[in-house]
């Protein structure tokens, strides 16, 4: 009954229900967002009032940025001044022989920029880099043998007893070999002056591996054994030896026992010799001599001791020296005992092959658009340029790692001849070039003992030339070596790779013929009278080396600003000689 009620009047129960329901839903959307709005109304309202009371901060940022600006600018000046003085300091930028040529020493103490065109001490009203070097014409005394090449021939004979390729350093390093008769250009001897300075940084590592191959630190005894002067232990990366001072009859002699601290089969030296500097005093102090201590024989067997046999002649201690303690020791390395075998090949401007493709840069005083004067390269005996493999850096010039297919190919101008020739055609060197710095890419080839490989690469990144090394290869050394006498080194024929010295062809034994002065007695000791070939050159790799080299650039001084006033310094007298009294020069009476 109910439900046919509501379906008969169904009409006017909803006709009362839904004009509710539509004035509620009308409320609800008239109030919601009305709120919303009418707060983000009085946010708006309370930002515009803080915006209109707020200060403009425009300017100020401006004035930070700006001193940001400055600090950054000042900081970039400390960093360039610090690198370059650090490399200052270091002798980079030493002048061949400037010490000994007072005009060039004079010259070089004007320490001017790189490229400048020189300086007339007798005009001092001029701006230095825009004068030439007229004063006594001191390119000129740059070029006399007796400060250029003699100055290269020094270089080399740092490195010994560790051998360049080919015919000595005049195969391996880029230098001048004729000047000609005429004044060489001033960019030509700017030239030539950065590549002495590179070359020479370059060489300094491996010297430096040499050196700290050949030295021995003192052992200290445990804790609670008292310390014997006279009867010390040694050891360096490879040898551990004691050594004693003992009388044998009248004589005084050393005696020691060598023990071989790796698991490789090492060689004693050249002449089946080991030859050891010992000193019994501090060498800084007075003029102290070392005493040459001789151990005979071969080779020592990986972890393998060698008693030496005793020899008064050789061993004993020289009249009228009396040691109070045996100081220091420190090993005479030879052709065939120090770490770095061979230097193949130094090259500036070589790129690795990352950066293959990457178009090198002139020094500043050359302009990039300026038609090129180059000469043309003259071939060496090597069949490429100057001498040099013909293609890649090398590892012997062989295709594979670190030669053609990796490297960039060799630059076509020759590391030798007239300066034309040498500068202009290798005036292409820089990967970048910034007013800061210099960065120039660079190759080396060494043969070196597989021990020492870190310590190259260590020396070198350490160097104050701030080398980045790019690229490293290496391969064992398979080429015959065989030394010879003291003459320079040059390649086997129809080999690649290895040196060979005087005497080649004429049968003389791999070790120099001779047998010292005797083989050892002790279980390391080996009594033949040659090595194999395998022997001589175990544990040797070929090591290619790609890097950039930063040369800075000497900092400019800072400009002067004609809003500050300038700061007063005292005006030091200018010491003169006394003006001369003319002899016709009427003189005052006495009073």
């Amino acid at each position: 009954m109910k439900t046919e009620l509501l379906k008969k009047h169904h009409f006017w129960i909803l006709f009362a229900v839904v004009p509710l329901f539509v004035v509620l839903l009308l409320a609800m959307l008239y109030g919601g967002p009305g709120e919303a709005i009418a707060e983000q109304g009085d946010k708006y309202d309370k930002q515009s009032k803080e915006v209109a009371g707020a200060k403009a901060q425009g300017t100020g940022m401006l004035v930070e940025l700006g001193k940001q600006k400055e600090t950054l600018e000042e900081r970039r000046g400390q960093l360039w001044g610090d690198n370059y003085t650090r490399q200052k300091e270091a002798g980079v930028f030493a002048w061949p022989d400037a010490g000994k040529d007072k005009y060039l020493k004079d010259l070089e103490k004007l320490d001017l920029r790189f490229g400048a065109k020189g300086v007339s001490t007798l005009d001092a009203t001029k701006d230095a880099d825009t004068q030439f070097l007229d004063v006594n014409d001191e390119i000129k005394k740059f070029t006399e043998t007796t400060n250029y090449l003699e100055s290269y021939n020094r270089m080399a004979a740092t490195l010994l007893p560790t051998k360049f390729a080919g015919t000595g350093w005049p195969t391996v390093l880029r230098h001048v070999t004729d000047w000609g008769t005429g004044r060489p250009e001033w960019n030509l001897f700017w030239l030539s002056l950065e590549d002495f300075w590179i070359q020479r940084a370059l060489l300094k590592p491996i010297a430096q591996v040499n050196a700290n191959a050949a030295k021995f630190d003192l052992v200290k005894p445990p804790a609670g054994t008292p310390d014997t002067p006279l009867k010390r232990k040694f050891q360096n990366r490879t040898w551990e030896i004691d050594i004693e001072l003992a009388t044998e009859g009248p004589n005084r002699v050393l005696k020691s026992k060598l023990k071989n601290k790796t698991d490789r089969l090492q060689m004693l030296g050249s002449n089946k010799t080991m030859r050891l500097s010992v000193w019994f005093d501090d060498p800084k102090i007075g003029n102290s001599q070392p005493f040459e201590y001789k151990i005979g024989g071969e080779l020592v067997k990986g972890f393998g001791e060698l008693t030496p046999k005793l020899v008064a002649e050789v061993h004993k201690i020289p009249a009228g020296v009396d040691p109070a303690e045996i100081y220091k020791v420190e090993q005479v390395l030879d052709e065939i005992t120090v770490p770095i075998r061979l230097v193949r090949r130094v090259e500036l401007g070589f790129r690795d092959s990352k950066r293959s493709a990457a178009e090198l840069k002139t020094p500043s005083f050359f302009p990039e658009d300026a038609p090129a004067a180059e000469a043309a390269p003259a071939a060496g005996p090597g069949g490429g340029p100057g001498g040099g493999p013909p293609a890649g850096l090398g590892l012997g010039g062989r295709e594979g790692p670190g030669g053609s297919a990796t490297g960039a190919e060799a630059g076509s101008a020759s590391r030798t001849g007239t300066a034309e020739v040498v500068l202009l055609g290798n005036k292409k060197r820089y990967i970048e070039r910034t007013e800061q710095v210099r960065r120039m890419p660079i190759g080396l080839d060494l043969v070196v003992d597989q021990a020492y490989v870190n310590d190259i690469l260590i020396e070198l990144a350490n160097s104050p030339l701030r080398l980045q090394i790019t690229q490293t290869q290496w391969q064992r050394f398979r080429d015959p070596l065989v030394v010879g006498g003291s003459g320079s080194a040059a390649p086997p024929s129809g080999s690649v790779g290895g040196f060979r010295g005087e005497g080649e062809g004429e049968g003389r034994p791999p070790m120099g013929g001779a047998a010292g002065f005797g083989p050892g007695s002790g279980s390391g000791g080996a009594p033949s009278d040659a090595l194999p070939t395998s022997q001589v050159t175990a544990g040797l790799v070929e090591l290619a080396i790609y890097g950039i080299v930063n040369v800075y650039e000497k900092t400019k001084p800072k400009p002067i600003d004609p809003a500050k006033p300038a700061e007063e310094k005292p005006v030091e007298p200018i010491p003169m000689d006394p003006m001369p009294i003319k002899p016709d020069a009427p003189t005052a009476p006495p009073k």
